[in-house]
């Protein structure tokens, strides 16, 4: 139908046609229309109900805060009088002044043309019309002269979402390049929240921001979890010190601590949080929508399966299908019909530039959509990459190593995810050789123990830049070391003398060199200041109370590069701090390696396995060192540089600060003795071996339980330092031989493998099945599987 200049008309329609309509009178200045959705008119033909209405029917305590809410929902728009239950609640809302009307809109109505948009079979929004006694009349898009973007489809079929995603930035980049396309008018349509990995690791690979926007749900708060658990425990609500404004918003809105019953308050808290959410939005950029409003944007659609574009819907209130009909609401079937009609509009009257979805694995039958079988798209097109397309360096170097590993996989060049059947490249495709000018490294080494696959991605995909921009830690870590670096040789044991804002400024300084500090990361370095003050003057106390100790300039940050038992191998790496000990018998040094998280320990028993290769390394680096040749090497060990435990009430405690130690000392009570003369304190520590000069003593303040070790032969010192060697050999030569099998490694409990709190796991496709457990082969070599301290376990995938 062709609409007139003379007619005033009134559209309803629902929000996602308006921007349609909208566009429609731009391009026809002198029509009068004006648009209304079906929610909206219920409340200014019918009655609103306001906010307070939910508090106050909540305190008579009759029905909870979700049967209160469905029956408010649906109030204003049944046929009250088929109800008595309804009418009454009406007038029960009406006499306490809930209910508001809009008597002109009713008047105003009358004098305009009702043009109902594509909603034909809206049984419920008819009814109302007609109750109301509005004169009306159907119309299609089609009848307001708006033309279809396209009718027939090709959809593309990808194997994984790391190959869809791939082609969308490809795509997308494509466009903003070649075809000038304006960023602001580009779109991606993602329902799944398991995106969110693939729309960031793209964005960094092809240089385009997007607009990500995640979520989660407000009982994850830590502030609201502690005040939901103490509320349970303590029976009642106490908002004198919570600061969170969703649940103050919560308790002002809904009044709950004003209930009678504390039980029945408590229950509703819960109902209402379920719905809350916490949005955090991350940079601007491309947009990522989940919301289906049609607009002139270029949009890419990342799934068209069923819950995305064909939603059965469910009756789950507590009226009967028959029942919903006798009130003028529509059943369930007539919502899925409504929700199909409206999903096609979405795509025939958008500017979709593809329309894409994954191949099911759960399904041997390719066109698994109820969507697809409904709707007659049933020619998939199989995406074929763009070989010149205009991609990043770090972008080209993933898409050619994916290539690589794919055609060396698949005969028929159909491009596959990575596979557990496919852990090998074939060394004519890629080799990766190590020697004196590629030397390896204790880091490159315990990515690989951790899981080979992990290394694979890391190190030959690589996904991530190089200076990612979500490295907030290893920042931090590096502002640590350079504080830490600073050995305030003056020093006089005088804490008030000590200028920390000059070393922490500098530090600073050194650290910006490195890495580029956002607002957000410098401010939690500012919050963090106060307890890394403390740790760093706890440090220089306890080096004063130590005066044994002798630490030079350019034995921090002591860089090796060195050749393995004359293997063709070359390690290469730098070593925090070498430290010198004089003691009364013996001159000798130690190796100390800062960090920062009390996850990383060092464990022997993993070394054989490949495990906690770093001090070793370091050990060996230093083994054949002229310099150090007229030293006792007596051990080498772990400082956790930063710890909120050793400060208490801004007083310093320094028995808490020696408490961070551990590692291995090779056995001598003189040398422990002038190092730490706290460090035999510990029960927990233990002696493994006799008394001879290959002993050692294994100082880890984390281990509890059991701390006996029964062995008949011990443990030397040397054995470990041989393993190491063996270790570090047989990684290498499975690097080179391109063993990139999926075998995350865990000690003893499978819960705790690195899988945990992989970036990557929603790609490698793991079984169970395929978790390393260390335990039984632990307990073969030593005679115990030390399985004290679990919680170790995680550091490895980190």
């Amino acid at each position: 139908m062709k609409l007139s200049n003379d007619i005033k008309y009134l559209i309803i329609a629902k929000n996602e046609y308006h921007n349609l309509i909208y566009s429609l009178k731009d391009d026809n200045p002198y029509l009068d229309i004006s648009v209304i959705s079906p929610s909206l008119l219920y409340k200014k033909l019918n009655f609103s109900i306001s906010d307070g209405a939910i508090s106050y029917l909540l305190k008579k305590e009759k029905d909870d805060y979700l049967m209160v809410k469905s029956k408010l929902k649906i109030l204003n728009i049944v046929d009250i009088g088929k109800n008595s239950e309804l009418n009454e609640l009406y007038k029960e809302l009406s006499n306490n002044g809930f209910i508001e009307k809009d008597e002109l809109f009713k008047i105003e109505i009358n004098q305009l043309n009702v043009l109902v948009l594509e909603e034909k079979e809206n049984y419920e929004l008819n009814s109302f019309l007609n109750r109301n006694n509005i004169k009306y009349n159907h119309i299609n898009l089609s009848d307001l002269g708006i033309k279809t973007k396209q009718e027939e489809f090709n959809p593309l079929c990808f194997d994984s979402k790391l190959l869809q995603f791939m082609y969308i930035f490809s795509s997308i980049r494509k466009q903003i390049i070649v075809d000038k396309v304006d960023p602001n008018k580009i779109s991606i349509l993602s329902s799944d929240e398991s995106d969110f990995y693939y729309l960031k690791l793209y964005s960094d690979l092809f240089n385009i921001d997007v607009d990500l926007i995640s979520s989660s749900p407000l009982r994850s708060d830590e502030e609201v979890s502690m005040f939901i658990s103490n509320s349970f425990e303590n029976k009642s609500f106490d908002l004198s010190s919570i600061k969170n404004e969703y649940l103050i918003n919560i308790f002002n809105k809904y009044k709950l601590n004003e209930l009678n019953d504390f039980s029945f308050a408590y229950l509703n808290l819960l109902e209402i949080i379920q719905e809350y959410k916490i949005n955090i939005s991350h940079k601007s950029g491309i947009k990522v929508i989940n919301n289906f409003n049609i607009t002139d944007d270029y949009i890419y659609v990342t799934n068209f399966q069923f819950d995305v574009f064909y939603k059965s819907y469910q009756n789950t209130s507590s009226f009967s299908e028959e029942e919903l009909s006798l009130l003028g609401l529509n059943p369930s079937y007539t919502k899925t019909s409504l929700d199909s009609i409206f999903k096609w509009n979405y795509l025939i009257y958008s500017n979709i530039v593809h329309l894409s979805r994954i191949s099911s694995s759960s399904s041997e039958k390719k066109y698994d959509s109820n969507y697809i079988e409904e709707k007659g798209i049933n020619k998939y097109q199989k995406a074929d990459f763009n070989y010149n397309g205009l991609y990043t360096t770090s972008s080209n170097e993933i898409i050619s190593s994916i290539l690589k590993d794919n055609n060396a996989c698949s005969s028929d060049l159909v491009y596959k995810s990575y596979s557990n059947k496919y852990n090998k490249i074939p060394l004519s495709i890629y080799k990766k050789e190590f020697n004196e000018n590629n030397p390896a490294n204790a880091s490159l080494l315990k990515s690989y123990f951790s899981c080979h696959y992990k290394y694979y991605i890391e190190n030959i995909l690589k996904p991530f830049n190089d200076n990612p921009s979500d490295n907030t830690t290893a920042i931090f870590g590096t502002l640590l070391h350079h504080i830490f670096e600073s050995t305030y040789n003056d020093f006089k044991g005088l804490i008030s003398e000590i200028n920390f804002d000059t070393i922490y400024n500098n530090a600073l300084e050194e650290t910006k060199k490195s890495f580029q500090i956002d607002e957000y990361t410098n401010t939690l370095f500012n919050l963090s200041k106060k307890y890394i003050e403390v740790s760093y003057k706890a440090a220089l106390q306890h080096k004063f109370y130590n005066p044994n100790i002798k630490q030079s300039s350019d034995e921090i940050e002591y860089k090796f590069k060195f050749n393995l038992d004359k293997t063709p191998y070359y390690l290469k790496g730098s070593i925090d701090k070498i430290v010198r000990v004089n003691s009364s018998s013996q001159h000798y040094y130690v190796i100390i390696d800062n960090k920062t998280s009390q996850y990383d320990t060092f464990d022997y028993q993993l070394v054989p396995f490949g495990g906690s290769l770093q001090l070793p390394i370091y050990y060996l680096a230093l083994e054949n060192n002229p310099t150090f040749s007229k030293l006792l090497f007596a051990g080498f060990f772990i400082d956790f540089i930063f710890s909120k435990k050793i400060i208490k009430k801004d007083i310093l405690e320094l028995k808490n600060y020696y408490s961070r130690l551990t590692g291995l000392y090779l056995y001598s009570i003189d040398f422990v003795n002038s190092f730490d003369v706290n460090s035999l304190s510990n029960k927990k520590d233990k002696i493994i071996g006799k008394n001879t000069s290959d002993n050692f003593i294994d100082v880890r303040n984390s281990f509890s339980g059991n701390d006996s070790i029964t062995k008949d032969t011990f443990y030397t010192f040397t054995d470990l330092i041989n393993d190491s060697k063996k270790a570090i050999i047989e990684s290498i030569n499975n690097i080179q031989n391109n063993d990139f099998s999926i075998a995350p490694v865990t000690k003893d409990n499978p819960d705790y493998a690195p899988c945990k709190y992989c970036l990557y796991k929603n790609i490698c496709y793991r079984r169970f099945d395929d978790i390393v457990v260390l335990k039984e082969k632990i307990k073969k070599k030593f005679g115990t599987s030390d399985d004290s301290s679990n919680e170790e376990e995680e550091k490895y995938g980190n």
